[in-house]
Order: C-alpha cells, then structure tokens, then sequence
C-alpha cells in the first residue's frame, strides 16, 4: 500500500538516498531525480578536485569509477 511505503520509507527521501534501496521503494516515484542531483552534487567536486590537480588521474579516476558502475549494474 501507498501509504505503508510513505511511513516506512519516508527518511529515505529527506535524506535523498532512496536510489541506493531500489526505485520501488520510493514515497514519491518523482523524487528518484532529486536523489540522483543531489548524490552528484557531492560527487562531482571530488572529480573536479582531482582533475585540477592531475588530469592523468583525473581522467583514470573518472573512468575506473565509470567502469565500476557499469559492471555493478550489469552484475
């Protein structure tokens, strides 16, 4: 039921971390991309810090974390 989901799992949203438990136990379906922008949010300034500072492993940085999660998402 709809509103078992939203007590039960009502943290998840506010912490924008519903993504991480699987898109069916979601509140509210929408919020999946608001989870998403806020995860990359804080990612992306590590990518860039690393970048800035050696873009040799900037670049290997980002491409291992890429090839990582493809292989955990086709696992």
């Amino acid at each position: 039921d709809y509103t078992d989901l939203c007590t039960e799992n009502w943290w998840k949203g506010l912490l924008f971390i519903g993504t991480f438990f699987g898109f069916d136990k979601i509140c509210v379906a929408w919020t999946w991309y608001l989870a998403i922008d806020m995860q990359l949010f804080f990612v992306l300034p590590v990518f860039i810090v690393v970048y800035v500072w050696r873009s040799d492993i900037g670049i290997a940085f980002l491409l291992t974390t890429f090839a990582a999660v493809l292989v955990a998402e086709l696992a």
